[in-house]
């Protein structure tokens, strides 16, 4: 079934109609037609279901049909503080960070990231992967792209835990780090990764001094992007986030409205 994020002044009523560029997608390219159904989420936690009633090149309207809440969000707060990448390789660290269930991803601007800093078409596109790779996962929340930030400020305590790979260091592995840090319960953690030729002394030094915990990730050098994906996963795992899927939440029938 195909998902579509949407507005969400856009599901006010039971009969639905879809933006331009969602409605475009539904007749052009996916060329779906009358009676098909559809899902659409608003990033608020809810799923809706909705059957096609009418479709044209730039406009598509559909009924509601029942409101459900997917347990496809994790029940932790993983923040991915990525230093900044060359475009695609950035652009891959967003798409794989949104599937394994990143809560929110936080630039980082440090001594040999490159661009220096991204511009507005940039970031609009880092909006538009993030939003895909949410409708493409399952996902009913769109993590937020927080704005760049320098790498004194990379451990915001508001983040959580914070955690800095580091090739450097051999004695604490991710692992050992996430247990000293949540125990036996769920906490929220900001993993922190470099960019490409990874951090300098000095730069480590510095989140040494705020008290930020540096974990290796094995005898092998990793891509930064390689990185960041294996270490997202490694800490969903060992946060039991991609263990069994839990129950959904209770549908919803059309007389209730979709704001019910």
């Amino acid at each position: 079934m195909h998902r579509f994020f949407v507005p969400r002044d856009a599901l006010s009523e039971n009969a639905v109609r879809l933006p331009e560029d969602v409605s475009r997608q539904i007749a052009r390219v996916l060329r779906l037609r009358p009676r098909d159904t559809i899902a659409l989420f608003d990033g608020s936690g809810y799923e809706w279901l909705a059957r096609i009633d009418k479709v044209t090149h730039r406009k598509v309207v559909a009924t509601v049909t029942e409101r459900r809440s997917p347990a496809t969000e994790p029940t932790v707060r993983v923040t991915l503080t990525q230093a900044l990448l060359k475009s695609d390789r950035f652009e891959l660290v967003l798409q794989k960070a949104v599937e394994l269930g990143v809560h929110a991803v936080q630039p980082l601007v440090c001594n040999r990231t490159v661009p220096a800093q991204p511009s507005q078409s940039r970031t609009a596109r880092w909006e538009r992967i993030v939003r895909e790779a949410a409708e493409q996962s399952g996902r009913v929340r769109v993590p937020a792209i927080l704005k760049p930030t320098p790498l004194q400020s990379a451990a915001d305590p508001n983040l959580g835990a914070a955690i800095v790979l580091w090739e450097g260091e051999r004695s604490r592995s991710l692992r050992s780090v996430l247990r000293s840090l949540c125990g036996d319960e769920a906490c929220r953690i900001n993993l922190i990764v470099g960019p490409e030729g990874g951090f300098e002394a000095g730069e480590v030094e510095v989140l040494a001094a705020k008290s930020v915990a540096a974990a290796g990730m094995g005898p092998r050098t990793l891509r930064a992007e390689t990185a960041s994906i294996a270490a997202l996963a490694a800490v969903m795992y060992e946060l039991g986030e991609l263990g069994p899927q839990r129950a959904t939440g209770q549908g919803w029938s059309p007389a209730q409205g979709p704001g019910a």
